[in-house]
């Protein structure tokens, strides 16, 4: 098995020697001959020690996920944005509505993880408000 650590700190395994599982009827399709040619590539750069931007493309992207932490302003004009109720807001978030109630009365910091989704919903509320009413039970359709 070659081992090596890239720059990020993430190790890269590949085991030779492994006999890839063949399509039905015994060949690989042409999208799988060339994946496993191309780790074979990889897998013998690796081995001889040669860095692999020599051989391969290598892409490093830098992401900006911050998310900034909304407070109660920020919460009630989400929740009004999708059209909800706190309770419906709660139920959609998987928390208690006296914890909406808090985070919109500045009682309760909002967590990170909730900010965050209450971004996304923020970026287009249509999405969400329309799986709110796809949820709603009508005649015939099981509450639970």
């Amino acid at each position: 098995m070659a081992r090596v650590r890239a720059k990020a700190g993430i190790e890269v395994r590949a085991e030779v020697g492994v006999k890839p599982k063949e399509a039905p009827g015994g060949k690989l399709s042409s999208l799988g001959a060339e994946m496993i040619a191309g780790l074979d590539a990889l897998i013998a750069t690796i081995e001889a020690g040669e860095p692999i931007e020599g051989r391969f493309t290598v892409r490093t992207l830098k992401l900006d996920l911050r998310t900034a932490p909304m407070v109660a302003a920020d919460v009630q004009r989400v929740r009004e944005a999708m059209g909800a109720s706190q309770a419906v807001l709660a139920l959609f978030l998987g928390v208690s509505p006296g914890t909406v109630r808090g985070w919109e009365q500045g009682a309760r910091p909002v967590p990170m993880i909730a900010s965050r989704f209450l971004e996304e919903i923020e970026a287009d509320p249509s999405i969400w408000r329309r799986r709110i009413e796809s949820s709603v039970a009508g005649p015939g359709r099981a509450t639970s």
